[in-house]
């Protein structure tokens, strides 16, 4: 047996690999089991195989722990059933889900919410009737399956208390034994408590005793035992106690057995209270009481209960089953018996509505039934009805009412409007088209299109006649001829009329015996006539969609389908799309619902009968996805004879009904019919949905599966094709789900090149990595190649999927689909062009690669593949003159080298070029060129001047010159060639051509360097070092000398054939300058043992005569300095001691005559009090004479307020040629005095 889960898909995992050997059973328990031996005795008496005792209780053992009771659709229990998968499922006593079954399927549903995800390995159902003690649940289980329960339901302690409390005294909740009530908290009573512990035995007792005897015993008895266990459980134990709930099961069990049905009602309720205080509403043990409760109701005659009890578990029903099947419709008013309102009737004639179907008797009676069975009747014509024809809610008929020697009569009726029992007749019409057609010719087919502007009525001889204007308003109507029924005796009998409205024209159908015919008509005229491949039909073969305008109809060889837009569109076009459906067989009846065709089909009966060998086939087919939806028989009546008065009931002649839906082609649905021989079946539709109205009056409705039901047997089957198209109609979100598991189909067949088509159609649905790695095997890769592009197509690839579809091709050496992957690659989302780039080139593909990043604009790799790959160095330089500046200076950063070696002349030319722009980067130009300095030179000397400015250049070439110099090996530079290297030097490149000239040992550059960087002191030394006296003694900076006269001085004293007139003017410079004292140096010099007095006698000379005039000087100096003091010291006397007058009359800021207040001071200088509050900084201060003394104090005349005195004279002593004398000074003036404040 299969399984499924009604839910989610369950996973693959070992559950669902077992076999019949993995079941378990228990040994000790199977023997000790007291049916195992009856059952043993009952095997062996019936078969007759040679199987061990061994043998036989391990089967038993296995079934009996192993199987399921199975079910019915209503949950009725039928018999066992084991499913090996669902047998792996856990135990619960508070179950999750429960098992079901339809056909040879076994079905895990949820015990709760439907959409509840389920699998084996979380699922758990209750192995026994979890409505029981947990002692007396544990100990089943124990007995029978060998293990402890501990499940949720035996942990869970409300749960359990509720299943064995006992009834508070004062609110009747639960309670336990002596113990306090949780509700109002009163203690039962000691009284209370002994009823109880009284009672429980009794229970126990009971319920023990009912479990023993199982089903046997009287029933009267059984009853009667429960009965008087619940009067004496009534008041004591709890509403909801399980015992409680064991005792009324008995009873409920014995009362209908006994078909005592009210106590039984009673006990059914009762019982249906507890299941629904411990069960979901949607359990299908609750489901199975409900419908048990709804069949007792009806037996009781109590319809609305036993509808209300259905209605509840209906819906869970369906979703569960899925009652899908031709439904015998009940009477509304009776749903016990069976709607038979038709019974005995032969339809003539019908047509749908909105809502609604008109059904048209024999003679003369109409019946308008509605959906919910409602049924209007009225007798329409006395002797009898041919046809009707429906336009909204007005409808014309043809019949004869008896009268006027059996003229036909057509009427109109207006269903809006009623009159007693039947619609207003809006028209009367007694037809008479033409005063020389024969009485005899009788109306017997009409046709009225929706706007009511149009009819057509056909008549015996096939003439057709048609009237135009406001019909259903017009007093009398006027007829034109259509066709005439002398030019188409051939034709056989008129069938049937119908009326297509496309735009502004009308389409009128023919339908006869022997041709189908159109006839197309702009208002009321008649444009041209149609004669269509169908050689016609029988009575009720055909049928009109009106909403899409298509006629259908069906011969004994084919179905053939009409489209009316496609006539009016085309003048020659007379053929109809065609299908063989029921082939071979006499056609009784057709219609059609929105997807399906309905063929009624006479056939041999498989069991022929004394008055008969046919029977009839209804087959309803699904046009669209082109399969039967339906097929049943039928009981046949050969029309052509009289009806018998008394029916047969030995006729053996059959009706086969099949539902096909064309589009996706298959069958939907087939039966066999309900069986009486004087009354065929008649189908119709009504809304959309195909009703059949049997032989023996009852009708019955096609329900569909639902969608997810039909698609579920489709898979099963493996009829992948007619799933997809089933679930595209339907736009089902499954549709790729199933795709996807024809794929997988397909593949495990080794059909890989139809796998991939269905995996191509799961794109944008299912994971691309899911399909991708079943492919990745070098013999599938031409697949791959088909789902990748589709990937690429939709446009739900990513760069990933680009690279791999690219490496595809190249496997494949698809040279072809390479070039058009790169003539479609810009419409690639995610396209990663550099690693496209680099995997055709790793392939060995350089030309295709240099076609994609030409493409795509990658120039550099381009020329990369060109240099690297192809080696066309010619290509590569011709392609590099095309390019801008900057992109060329990149290129030549990386391949220049290589092609000035290929291709140097046009190298050369390049460089050029961009050093005629202006755009180049010269330090690439100078790497390029490092190796060949004669092309930099070249190029420099051929240069502008504004690029030949350029330090890099400058410097690039000075190494170069520096460099040939050093090499050639000579000591003597020639004026030129030093003014050139000396013109490639200036302060931007000073330090580099420093190092250069140090390196390459160019004196002349090392000394104009120094020189402009005014670096005296390096420059002295490096003289010094190079023996360059002369060049010392043409330096005037005195203050670098100064520094550096030891030097000089000891350079001298170490140097050998010294020129005497050098030393001479050198001690002079020294002398001059007054950087060290005459003695000093001469005391240096002495050291010098080739060194003569002779030498040095003139310097000597002359610097003693100085040295007498500085000391004559100086002793003047001292005189005129005592005759100084000697005047200060009297002044200072003179203000010491005497007097002072002060009779200065104008002011020495304002010059204006003083007044008081004013300020004296001893240095006669007099001020108004505001003056010399204004200029004075110091109030013992005189302001004029503050100036004077300053500068005696700092003879630099600066603040010494705002500098340091100390580095003021600091600076003047280092720079003094007497620091002796400039102290004195100093020490004279008071500048190491402290200043007063």
């Amino acid at each position: 047996m299969h399984s499924k889960s009604k839910g989610a898909p369950q996973p693959q995992n070992e559950s669902t690999k077992r076999t019949f050997s993995d079941l378990i059973w228990h040994p000790s328990v199977t023997t000790a089991h007291t049916d195992y031996n009856t059952w043993k005795e009952d095997f062996r008496r019936f078969c007759s195989a040679d199987i061990n005792d061994e043998k036989l209780a391990e089967l038993y053992g296995k079934m009996s722990v192993n199987c399921f009771a199975l079910t019915n659709q209503y949950t009725i229990e039928i018999g066992l059933a084991l499913c090996i998968q669902l047998s792996a499922i856990d135990h619960s006593c508070k179950p999750k889900a429960r098992i079901a079954f339809l056909g040879d399927e076994a079905i895990m549903v949820p015990t709760g919410d439907f959409s509840a995800e389920l699998t084996i390995d979380r699922a758990q159902h209750s192995y026994i009737n979890e409505m029981m003690p947990k002692e007396m649940r544990r100990k089943n289980l124990k007995e029978r399956y060998n293990f402890e329960c501990n499940c949720d339901g035996c942990r869970d302690e409300t749960r359990e208390r509720n299943m064995t409390g006992y009834e508070c005294e004062n609110c009747a909740n639960c309670v336990e034994i002596g113990g306090v009530c949780k509700v109002c908290n009163f203690k039962m009573s000691p009284d209370q408590t002994d009823l109880c512990n009284l009672n429980k035995e009794m229970a126990d007792a009971t319920v023990n005793a009912l479990l023993k005897s199982g089903d046997s015993g009287k029933q009267e008895t059984r009853l009667q035992i429960c009965q008087k266990a619940l009067e004496v459980m009534e008041g004591v134990l709890y509403k909801y106690n399980i015992l409680r709930f064991i005792v009324l099961r008995h009873a409920f069990a014995a009362a209908i057995s006994l078909k005592e049905l009210t106590p039984a009602s009673k006990y059914g309720s009762e019982l249906l209270n507890i299941q629904q205080f411990y069960q979901s509403p949607n359990d299908l043990s609750l489901i199975s009481l409900k419908y048990s409760l709804a069949n007792l109701s009806l037996r009781r005659n109590s319809k609305s209960t036993a509808l209300q009890y259905l209605n509840e578990i209906k819906p869970r029903l369906i979703k569960i089953y899925g009652l899908n099947t031709l439904v015998v419709t009940d009477d509304p008013n009776d749903p016990t018996k069976k709607f038979n309102a038709f019974k005995d009737l032969l339809i003539q004639c019908w047509t749908s509505g909105k809502g609604y179907v008109l059904l048209g008797e024999r003679k003369g009676a109409i019946f308008r039934l509605s959906r919910d069975l409602d049924i209007q009747a009225w007798k329409a014509y006395q002797n009898q009805l041919y046809d009707l024809s429906l336009a909204e809610d007005w409808f014309a008929t043809v019949g004869d009412d008896g009268e006027d020697g059996g003229r036909s009569i057509l009427k109109i009726w207006d269903l809006n409007r009623w009159e007693k029992n039947s619609p207003f007749c809006k028209l009367y019409h007694r037809i008479s088209v033409n005063r020389k057609m024969p009485v005899t010719n009788q109306a017997i087919a009409v046709s009225i299109n929706q706007a009511h502007n149009l009819m057509v009525v056909g008549f015996t001889d096939t003439s057709v006649f048609y009237t135009y204007g406001d019909i259903v308003n017009e007093r009398s109507l006027k007829w034109k001829s259509l066709r005439e029924g002398a030019n188409a005796l051939g034709d056989g009998s008129l069938v049937g009329l119908k009326i297509a409205t496309i735009n502004n024209y009308f389409l009128v159908f023919v339908i006869a015996e022997n041709s189908l015919s159109s006839h197309i008509l702009d208002g009321g005229n008649v444009l041209r006539k149609i004669v269509h491949d169908a050689k016609g039909c029988d009575r009720n073969c055909w049928y009109f969609k009106p909403e899409i305008n298509q006629l259908i109809v069906t011969n004994q060889e084919m179905v053939y389908f009409y489209d009316a837009e496609r006539f009016i569109e085309s003048d020659s076009l007379e053929n109809a799309r065609c299908q063989a459906l029921g082939r071979g067989s006499d056609k009784l009846q057709l219609v059609c619902d929105k997807n399906h065709v309905a063929l009624l089909t006479k056939q041999p009966a498989l069991i022929p009968s004394s008055s008969s060998s046919m029977m009839s086939i209804l087959t309803i087919y699904d046009v669209e996805c082109k399969y039967i939806a339906f097929s049943c028989s039928m009981p046949f009546r050969d029309t052509t004879k009289q009806p018998a008065l008394i029916p047969s009931s030995s006729s053996s002649m059959m009706s086969i009904l099949t539902i096909y839906d064309v589009e996706c082609k298959y069958i939907a649905f087939s039966c066999s019919m309900p069986f009486r021989d004087t009354m065929p079946p008649q189908t119709f539709t009504l809304d959309d949905e195909i009703y059949v109205l049997n032989s023996d009056g009852s009708l019955s409705k096609f329900v569909e599966k639902p969608l997810h039901a039909k698609l579920e047997i489709l898979l099963k089957k493996n009829l992948f094709e007619l799933a997809i198209a089933l679930a595209k109609r339907h736009k089902s979100p499954d549709l790729y789900s199933i795709y996807g598991k024809y794929g997988d189909s397909l593949y495990k067949k080794g059909d890989f090149e139809n796998s991939i088509r269905q995996y191509m159609e799961t794109i944008g649905f299912i994971e691309p990595s899911y399909v991708i790695k079943k492919f990745l095997d070098g013999t599938r890769i031409a697949q791959l190649c088909l789902y990748l592009e589709h990937l690429h197509k939709k446009s739900l690839a990513i760069g990933q999927h680009t690279t791999l579809l690219l490496s595809a091709y190249i496997k494949m050496n698809a040279t072809d689909k390479l070039q058009k992957f790169i003539d479609d690659s810009d419409t690639f989302p995610g396209f990663d062009v550099d690693n496209a780039i680099k995997l055709l080139r790793a392939s060995d593909y350089p030309k295709v690669a240099s076609r994609l990043s030409l493409k795509y604009k990658r120039t550099q790799v381009f020329l990369s593949i060109l240099m690297e790959d192809v080696k066309d160095y010619a290509s590569a330089t011709k392609f590099l003159r095309n390019l801008p500046n900057d992109q060329v200076c990149q290129f030549i950063e990386s391949y220049g080298s290589t092609l000035l070696e290929f291709q140097e002349k046009e190298m050369i030319g390049i460089i050029e070029k961009l050093i005629a722009d202006g755009n180049v980067d010269i330090k690439q130009i100078l790497k390029l060129l490092v190796s060949r300095p004669e092309l930099l030179e070249h190029i420099y000397n051929s240069a502008e001047e504004g690029l030949r400015q350029d330090v890099r250049l400058r410097t690039a070439v000075l190494e170069h010159k520096l460099r040939k110099l050093a090499s050639s090996g000579e000591k003597i530079f020639s004026p030129l060639c030093i003014t050139e290297i000396l013109d490639l030097v200036d302060e931007d490149n000073f330090s580099e051509a420093f190092q250069l000239a140090q390196v390459y040992k160019f004196s002349p550059l090392i000394i104009m360097v120094l020189k402009k960087q005014n670096k005296i002191d390096e420059l002295l030394r490096f003289l010094l070092q190079e023996g360059e006296i002369r060049e010392i003694l043409k330096m005037d900076n005195e203050e670098s000398l100064k520094n550096m006269w030891i030097e000089l001085i000891s350079y001298i004293t170490k140097k050998e054939n010294l020129d005497p007139d050098d030393l001479v003017a050198l001690l002079e410079k020294l002398k001059n300058s007054n950087f060290a004292h005459p003695l000093v140096i001469l005391e240096i010099l002495s050291r010098n043992d080739l060194l003569k007095v002779a030498d040095i006698k003139d310097y000597i000379m002359r610097w003693l005569d100085q040295q007498n005039k500085s000391i004559s000087e100086s002793e003047k100096n001292i005189q005129e300095n005592e005759k100084k003091l000697v005047e200060m010291e009297k002044q200072i006397e003179n203000l010491e001691n005497n007097v002072q007058i002060f009779q200065m009359s104008k002011c020495s800021a304002c010059d204006t005559t003083l007044q008081v207040p004013a300020v004296h001071f001893l240095c006669k200088h007099a001020y108004h009090l505001n003056c010399f509050e204004s200029y004075s900084d110091n109030a013992k201060q005189c302001p004029a004479c503050v100036p004077t003394a300053e500068r005696i104090r700092m003879p630099s005349g600066k603040d010494t307020k705002g500098q340091s005195s100390y580095q003021q004279f600091q600076k003047e002593l280092e720079n003094s040629t007497d620091p002796m004398s400039l102290i004195s000074e100093y020490i004279s003036r008071g500048a190491f005095e402290p200043i007063s404040k």
